[in-house]
């Protein structure tokens, strides 16, 4: 969990965060496996949603200021959420590339409790909370962590 998750973008799209902050508390600091046999899941934090929203938000900026000097040969600058986004696709394929699959599935596989989930398909699954995608919209991220991983989500269609 870095810092960077900590920033609030609201109530209603930071579900990473309370999930988070909700079991941290619950463990009191101690998130260590004392027995292999007894784990049912891992559970990842990431705050995928507060790196979607930032890098969109920063695309969004840039159409903007083109807009404004003239370089968007006449255009306005696209509408940041709605009908007429056209960056949240080209945003969520980056976020699932650079960041779930970069940064997040990479440091979640090489934790040991991680480890002793993949090894124990039938016992012990990964566990992800996420407010914006669920596994059929990050199909990269779906494949890095495996078909075993639980994803508890507000939307997506996850079978």
């Amino acid at each position: 969990w870095s810092k960077a998750c900590d920033v609030n973008i609201g109530y209603a799209y930071h579900l990473e965060w309370w999930f988070w902050h909700g079991i941290n508390s619950h463990i009191n600091g101690s998130g260590e496996v004392v027995n292999d046999d007894a784990l049912d899941f891992a559970y990842i934090p990431q705050c995928h949603h507060t790196v979607y929203q930032s890098w969109k938000e920063g695309y969004h900026a840039l159409f903007e200021n083109m807009a404004a000097g003239g370089l968007s040969g006449g255009k306005p600058a696209p509408p940041l959420h709605g009908e007429g986004d056209v960056l949240h696709r080209s945003v969520l394929k980056r976020v699932d590339r650079e960041y779930l699959v970069g940064q997040v599935a990479k440091t979640a596989l090489e934790h040991p409790a991680s480890r002793i989930c993949v090894a124990r398909p039938q016992q012990c699954r990964l566990l992800f909370a996420t407010v914006l995608a669920g596994r059929d919209e990050v199909p990269l991220f779906d494949a890095a962590v495996g078909r075993q991983a639980t994803f508890i989500t507000t939307v997506g269609a996850t079978p």
